[in-house]
């Protein structure tokens, strides 16, 4: 009878070995591109909260700018141009006035206008009638008027307005435009925040209602280099131009806002 023997087999020291290395290699290969993937969808990700944080108030302070004053945009700065601000004046109500007083006729202080939406329109707000730079608007001129109380009389189509007191206007528009406005606002950067300003007045600045509910805090992570807020002012051949150019960073993310802003000059 034969003799059948049975032999053991498995692997050597040096295929284990081998084996091991393999291994280590495809692990190593493994981890780096998980760790890279991982990476990537971080900063995706922070990217996007950075954007999704920022976009709303730059949006609507784009939004505000197409739908203000012409020719009331200007630039402030303060604390040695650590806070840097875009100031304009929104406007609440426009429509076409049929008769106003206009120098050198005599003062008056009714308004006769063509009917208008006046859901927006109140007492508090100002007239005012074709204004060709800021400084005819914040300043005391016979450009911008305050308003009488109980001022409207919505009989029929044609209204009638009164100013506070009798006053003449310095020009007519040429296209017989009046607005009636709101009080200034601003938007302020300084220490890495973007804050929206309101109801501190014609004499008045953005920082003089710092810290109450007329400062609302916009945007965090606002970069300060350089000058944030540009504004060229409307001329004969040309509309008035806002340039913003605001960068925002979180946890070593950039993302840039350059926007350049054309404001139809509407008299």
């Amino acid at each position: 009878m034969a003799k059948m023997t049975l032999k053991n087999k498995g692997f050597t020291l040096i295929e284990l070995i081998i084996v091991i290395i393999l291994l280590v290699v495809v692990s190593v290969g493994a981890g780096g591109l998980i760790k890279i993937s991982s990476q990537v969808f971080v900063d995706v990700t922070l990217r996007d909260e950075l954007i999704s944080s920022v976009r709303y108030a730059v949006e609507r302070l784009n939004r505000e700018i197409r739908s203000a004053l012409p020719n009331s945009f200007r630039t402030l700065s303060f604390l040695g141009n650590t806070v840097q601000c875009l100031e304009y004046i929104p406007i609440e109500v426009s429509t076409i006035y049929l008769d106003i007083p206009v120098s050198p006729e005599g003062a008056s202080e009714n308004l006769t206008l063509i009917r208008f939406d006046s859901n927006l329109f109140d007492d508090s707000l100002d007239a005012v009638v074709y204004p060709l730079n800021a400084a005819e608007i914040y300043e005391i001129s016979s450009k911008r008027y305050s308003l009488a109380t109980q001022t409207l009389n919505t009989s029929g189509n044609v209204w009638t307005v009164q100013l506070s007191t009798a006053n003449t206007f310095t020009a007519d528009s040429p296209t017989d435009r009046i607005y009636f406005v709101d009080q200034p606002v601003a938007y302020c950067a300084s220490e890495g925040e973007l804050n929206r300003y309101t109801h501190y007045g014609y004499s008045g600045t953005p920082l003089s209602v710092a810290e109450s509910d007329q400062e609302v805090l916009m945007a965090e992570g606002l970069e300060m280099a350089g000058t944030l807020f540009n504004v060229t002012d409307a001329n004969l051949v040309r509309n008035a131009e806002v340039k913003i150019q605001l960068q925002f960073s979180k946890n070593g993310e950039f993302v840039n806002f350059y926007n350049k802003i054309q404001v139809t000059n509407a008299p």
